[in-house]
This record gives C-alpha cells, sequence and structure tokens, in this order.
C-alpha cells in the first residue's frame, strides 16, 4: 500500500517519569507524533520531535494505567481523524529511516510483532508468575479469573500471542470496536494487557497481520528498557 493519501499518526505516552524521551530519528513516511505525558512542564511543547499532549488522567492514579489508557483507544483525542495509528512504547526508537514504512506493512487492521517466547497467554501467565511482574496480587487474582473465563468460552490455547509494545492500527469501525471491547476486558480483568489482547481479536474476529521478526532483536527498532 502507498501511504502519501493516507494520514499516519505514532504516538507513544510516559507517565510518571517512566521512560526517558527518545530523539526522533527521520522516516521516509511522512507522519505526525504525539507524546501525551502528565508532566506540566511539558505541556504545549515539542520535544525531540515530538508533538506533547499534556493528559493527567486523573480517573486513574498509577502511570501504567494513565499510559495504557491511550495505547488502547487511539480513536479517541487527536489521533480520530488519522487513516493509521502506530503505538510504541517509550523505550522504544526507530533504527532506520524506512522503519516506520515496515511498521506499516500493507495497511492491514491490525499488525503486531509475534512474542518472542510464547505462542499462549496461558502459558504467559505462568511466565509473569514466574518472574514476580504482576502488578500487585489482586491483579494476579483477576488474572485467574480472566482466563477462567476465557477457557469457559473456548477460547483455543497456543491461539497466538503478540508482543504488545509496538500496535498498527487502522482507524475503521472494527479496529474502534476491537479497542473498546479490549479496554473493556481490561477493565473486567488484569491489567496485562497483554492476556486480553488474543482474546479480544478471537472474539471480534479480527485476523492479526504478524510481524515475524523478534521484536526485541530486528534490524528495524532498538527496544531498550524502562529507566
Amino acid at each position: 500500500m502507498q501511504f502519501s493519501d493516507k494520514k499516519v499518526a505514532v504516538y507513544t505516552a510516559i507517565y510518571g517519569d517512566k521512560d526517558e524521551i527518545t530523539e526522533l530519528l527521520p522516516q521516509n513516511i511522512e507522519a505526525d507524533y504525539f507524546l501525551y505525558t502528565d508532566d506540566i512542564r511539558l505541556k504545549g511543547k515539542e520535544v525531540k520531535g515530538w508533538k506533547v499532549i499534556y493528559s493527567p488522567v486523573n480517573e486513574f492514579k498509577t502511570p501504567r494505567m494513565k499510559a495504557k489508557t491511550w495505547k488502547i483507544k487511539p480513536s479517541i483525542g487527536v489521533l480520530k481523524d488519522y487513516d493509521f495509528t502506530v503505538w510504541i512504547d517509550g523505550h522504544i526508537t526507530f533504527k532506520r529511516r524506512d522503519s516506520l514504512r515496515y511498521l506499516l506493512g500493507k495497511g492491514k487492521h491490525f499488525r503486531a510483532f509475534k512474542h518472542p517466547e510464547f505462542d499462549c497467554i496461558f502459558r504467559e501467565f505462568f511466565n509473569i508468575t514466574n518472574k514476580h511482574r504482576w502488578v500487585n496480587n489482586m491483579d494476579r487474582k483477576l488474572a485467574i479469573r480472566q482466563l477462567n473465563r476465557y477457557n469457559k468460552d473456548g477460547f483455543p490455547k497456543h491461539h497466538g500471542l503478540v508482543a504488545g509494545s509496538v500496535l498498527i492500527r487502522d482507524n475503521s469501525e472494527e479496529i474502534k470496536r476491537f479497542n473498546e471491547f479490549w479496554w473493556l476486558q481490561i477493565m473486567g480483568g488484569s491489567q496485562r494487557d497483554q492476556l486480553s489482547l488474543p482474546y479480544s481479536l478471537y472474539k471480534m474476529e479480527i485476523k492479526p497481520d504478524i510481524m515475524k521478526l523478534n521484536n526485541r532483536d530486528n534490524r528495524y527498532i532498538n527496544y531498550g528498557n524502562h529507566k
């Protein structure tokens, strides 16, 4: 697909000083770049190529959930008029001038990297548990109930797992409905959006366009780490 006649937005969210703001490498596809943050010192500014949107998201207390609001629902706010949105975690940077072109691919509804280790949300649950990566014990309990619901609903094991650090979506009605469904899963379950993402794709009958490269080791993006 040619993107010269499409409006593309790349965006990220940094709340609670969790990540450093990274310098943007110019791309060979025209796009606008937005950074959501609760840092009032940056309000109305452009920083390292990012147009800053100050939005404290007061309904949530934690930086994780404040940032997740924008990650899950790009079709609200300033992004609603774009044809494609590209979410990147705050610690990710572009390696090459054609990185964005690669990420956009052929302009499918939904595109993401495959998970580098697993193909199953039930296996990912045990991975998070073994590495003690739950937000808190309540989030772990919510995840158990959530996965039990998915299992009873017939969601198959080894159905696939994507990495949530880079998400490319169009602004179609199908994707808007998917975003809302995914958000409801998070509100009624674990904050770990990676657990509810495959189920949401499955229930909304959206077949993801999967990038086969390792999301943490490829020629297009630097994965980096949180502060």
